[in-house]
């Protein structure tokens, strides 16, 4: 995990699990107001080939307790640690993501897709998919576009082809489980992410707060950082507030 020192008033140590071919990069602009509530730590989930296996990567490396942070695909993975270590989760933000399965589609046809992109040469994320996940004002923005292939391009084919072929369960029945307080954030304008996946999570996870992005697609993280990290330094500073 990569540390990143913050001052002023500390709530604890914050770690971050980035979303499908992300790597630390995806927090740049927030890392300086995410800071103010401690020293953050990049989760890497880049070399596992399940979902629980980069779960438990992410607790062995993870301080003895921290405010976990996970979007989109590092929501599954967050999830899963939540429910493995509550002890240690002392807050618990999921970003655009899901507790929905693979679709029956999905299923059938990933291990095609996945046998597809070994036998081909890597070019990091088409166009058309990186353009999917970004709101409909910013997809033709070069610098977002940009953004979003250097970090395929760095994790590179062998972590792309461990992370398409994940397979995800429904585990709606296990939000229950999670015992951690929970704030749960959405976009608006997400194409990849519904606001009812959101809302699921929610309902299903006890105590959960929900926000909403009004302003961003699925890559809220680079596309609407200041006020993503917000809406974390808020919910995370009343955790610790005097009651």
């Amino acid at each position: 995990m990569r540390h990143f020192k913050g001052t002023g008033t500390r709530v604890t140590d914050i770690v971050l699990a980035p979303g499908f071919m992300c790597d630390a990069s995806l927090w740049d602009d927030m890392e300086g107001e995410l800071a103010a509530l401690g020293t953050l730590h990049h989760a890497d989930l880049s070399r596992d080939t399940t979902l629980d296996g980069m779960a438990e990567r992410l607790l062995r490396d993870a301080p003895p307790r921290f405010l976990l942070t996970g979007f989109s695909m590092g929501g599954y993975v967050a999830r899963r640690a939540a429910v493995a270590a509550p002890g240690r989760i002392a807050g618990l933000v999921l970003i655009n993501t899901s507790a929905r399965g693979d679709t029956v589609r999905q299923q059938t046809r990933k291990p095609d897709m996945v046998e597809m992109a070994r036998r081909s040469a890597y070019r990091g994320l088409t166009r058309n998919a990186r353009m999917a996940a970004l709101h409909p004002a910013r997809r033709d923005e070069t610098a977002l576009l940009d953004r979003l292939q250097d970090m395929a391009l760095g994790l590179g084919k062998e972590t792309f082809l461990r992370q398409l072929a994940l397979v995800r369960r429904d585990e709606h029945d296990r939000l229950g489980r999670i015992a951690s307080p929970t704030l749960v954030v959405a976009s608006r304008h997400d194409a990849l992410r519904s606001l009812a996946e959101a809302e699921e999570l929610a309902d299903g996870i006890p105590g959960a707060d929900i926000r909403i992005l009004e302003g961003s697609g699925h890559m809220s993280p680079l596309e609407e950082p200041s006020a993503l990290a917000a809406l974390i330094v808020d919910w995370a500073g009343r955790l610790t507030a005097p009651a």
